[in-house]
């Protein structure tokens, strides 16, 4: 009986879509998978999600480069307004002249042999007041206390932390598009069972007219029933304005034009049910070490080990050769003369008064920290998984007494009808019972719902 009436209203979804008012040149086909599918593509989330992926990809481009060598070009002017120079006139030597005529004549040769010498070297070293240089320099990291290599580990493991959360990201948006559309279907569910009591409310005024007119009930049975039409009326319409905004929600957050029409797939919805077995501790263990979550945890515990190696090697020495090729008119004031030259460069933190240690000891005790977050974070995701596994189970009764007491309200209405119709009891209790199976057809819909979401949920506790 179920199975049909799920038919019954699966055919009658697509109706609805049409007939609440949804008019628009576009038209959306959903199921539940679809639905996901379309949260997983198009969703601002997973845009965003995606952008932050390539941005930690150009940090791990930038933190490779580190390994390769530089080059850098350098031009500079300068402008001397004041320099030294060497003693005498332009650069040369001077001598008091009453000592330099005591000496005697070959001394007086070698003296200003001498003093010619210097006066020439004055003259070549005498910088020119405007200097101009131009040049290049290659610099090639040597040895770097492991700093660049394992901040390259790091920007890696980012990367890959990244994409695990991305992974994550995509299950849980799908799921949520999931939820979003048995909620849409559900909706259908109760505009549906609406318009079923409005129909058979009609055919019981109509019943009654003749009754009145035959004078074999009073006229209160009858007003009575088309107020209970007119209280249905309403319903509906108030229905098919939730609807209506939730349609326009859901096609926001799947990344579809707003206003579109939808026609929803709902056969699905009469579909068995998959078996399902409470987990045993070893497969929540395993379910527990394929969590998206918790590999990110543990990605971020690594990610501080690293920084600590770096940290660390601060305290090594770095060394870095260097070639260098400039041209400058410093020695030549007419022209640019080339200088080039090679060689190492050693650089040694010897004192920072401590503290690259404290960094160090903050490292430390953010990894404790991040270590009690992982465990508790297990601790409380077991809990979790647990509880999801009730709650199937939970549903699945609750579904099986969902349709237990539907198919009552249906034996219900048949006897109140003919009660009624022998008079055994009032028009108000026959209301009642119509009420009470337009109630019950709604709980089973949305205890069937339930069912696949929990165990959809559970499904995807472990991350896949």
């Amino acid at each position: 009986m179920s199975k049909k009436f799920i038919k019954k209203i699966s055919i009658a979804a697509i109706f609805c879509t049409v007939c609440i008012g949804i008019t628009s040149a576009d038209t959306v086909f959903l199921s539940s998978k679809k639905a996901s599918e379309f949260a997983q593509k198009q969703s601002l989330a997973v845009k965003a999600s995606e952008l932050a992926i390539q941005s930690q990809q150009k940090s791990v481009q930038g933190a490779k480069a580190s390994f390769l060598p530089t080059l850098s070009a350098t031009a500079s002017y300068s402008h001397l307004f004041a320099k030294p120079s060497i003693m005498g006139g332009g650069g040369g030597m001077s001598l008091d002249t009453s000592l330099f005529n005591s000496l005697e004549t070959g001394d007086k040769i070698v003296l200003g042999s001498i003093m010619n010498l210097f006066q020439g070297l004055g003259s070549a070293f005498d910088s020119p007041d405007n200097i101009y240089n131009l040049g290049f320099t290659i610099g090639q990291p040597i040895y770097a206390g492991g700093r660049i290599a394992n901040a390259y580990k790091l920007s890696k493991l980012s990367k890959e932390n990244q994409l695990t959360t991305h992974s994550r990201t995509l299950i849980d948006i799908g799921y949520n598009a999931e939820k979003m559309y048995w909620a849409y279907v559900g909706m259908l569910k109760s505009l549906e069972s609406i318009r079923e009591a409005q129909v058979w409310l009609g055919d019981l005024a109509s019943m009654q007219q003749k009754m009145l007119t035959n004078e074999m009930i009073i006229e209160l049975d009858l007003l009575n029933t088309k107020i209970q039409i007119d209280n249905y009326k309403l319903t509906e319409l108030k229905t098919q304005n939730a609807i209506l905004n939730f349609a326009d929600q859901m096609l926001l957050f799947l990344g579809l034009t707003t206003g579109s029409s939808i026609e929803v797939d709902t056969v699905e919805l009469a579909k068995t049910i998959d078996t399902f077995t409470p987990p045993t501790g070893d497969e929540i263990n395993k379910i527990l070490d394929d969590r998206d979550d918790l590999k990110v945890l543990k990605n971020q515990m690594e990610a501080l080990r690293l920084a600590r190696k770096i940290q660390i090697g601060s305290y090594l020495p770095t060394l870095a050769g260097f070639f260098n090729n400039s041209y400058s008119n410093q020695y030549s004031e007419d022209e640019l003369l080339r200088t080039t030259n090679a060689g190492l460069s050693l650089n040694w933190s010897i004192i920072d008064w401590g503290k690259n240690y404290r960094e160090i000891e903050k490292t430390d005790i953010q990894l404790k920290t991040l270590e009690l977050s992982y465990n508790n974070t297990r601790d409380q995701l077991r809990l979790k998984i647990t509880s999801l596994a009730r709650a199937v189970d939970e549903s699945r009764t609750a579904l099986e007494i969902a349709q237990e007491d539907m198919e009552t309200a249906k034996k219900a209405l048949a006897i109140s009808k003919l009660k009624y119709d022998a008079q055994a009891i009032t028009n108000t209790d026959l209301l009642n019972s119509r009420n009470l199976l337009t109630s019950k057809y709604v709980a089973y819909t949305q205890a069937r719902i339930n069912t696949i979401l929990a165990l959809e949920e559970y499904k995807i506790a472990p991350a896949k």
